[in-house]
């Protein structure tokens, strides 16, 4: 019975939590950083101010967790390497996975936002370079370094394929979305995507 209530309050607890993300990345999205408050969070997400302070310390704490949140929600969540799957698909899906993201509107106004504040919000950009592409980095890292490790590829330092990979995939297209270029050429084909990765994997074959 206890063991029961417990779990209850956990969950509700989670659910609060969750609700507090959501509304937050809401208003951070459409208001930007320096408009929204913790009060106004917690507005939106049907709480109490008291409940938003139990769960974050602070509205930069905040930001650090819906920046997290996006990326969780992503499959960069999850374990990027597949043994069943081929070299090939493995890094594809990397890819695909990640220009999705980063070319996504939710991350292109999270990324504007904090380089549009942050002369009075400097610690903005790293809070969301550490929650969100530092972090897409280490799982990428991570996952080369298992295809290394069974002989699939042949890399000393992957963090520097890494960078190499991801800034092919980010290329033009982020630089055009970011200055709000209008193009048809929005994100990278499939095409140029699988052309990264062949040229990616002859390199370090």
């Amino acid at each position: 019975m206890v063991t029961t209530e417990v779990a209850s309050k956990r969950t509700k607890s989670q659910l609060k939590r969750e609700q507090i993300i959501e509304a937050a990345t809401k208003l951070f999205i459409e208001q930007g950083y320096p408009n929204t408050s913790m009060d106004k969070i917690a507005k939106e997400a049907g709480v109490s101010k008291q409940t938003v302070y139990s769960h974050f310390t602070d509205k930069d704490t905040l930001f650090v967790e819906t920046v997290g949140s996006r990326c969780s929600a992503s499959e960069f969540s999850g374990q990027l390497y597949h043994p069943e799957s081929s070299l090939q698909d493995n890094l594809f899906k990397i890819v695909k996975t990640f220009s999705d993201l980063v070319l996504s509107d939710d991350a292109i106004q999270v990324y504007t936002t904090c380089v549009s504040h942050r002369t009075e919000h400097p610690q903005l950009g790293s809070c969301f370079y550490c929650a969100g592409p530092k972090m897409i980095q280490d799982q990428v890292s991570q996952c080369l370094a298992k295809l290394s490790g069974v002989g699939q590829l042949n890399i000393n330092d992957t963090r520097f394929a890494t960078l190499q990979l991801l800034g092919m995939v980010q290329g033009d297209w982020h630089l055009k979305r970011t200055l709000g270029h209008i193009s048809d050429d929005v994100a990278p084909s499939d095409e140029y995507l699988k052309d990264c990765v062949n040229r990616f994997v002859k390199s370090y074959s």
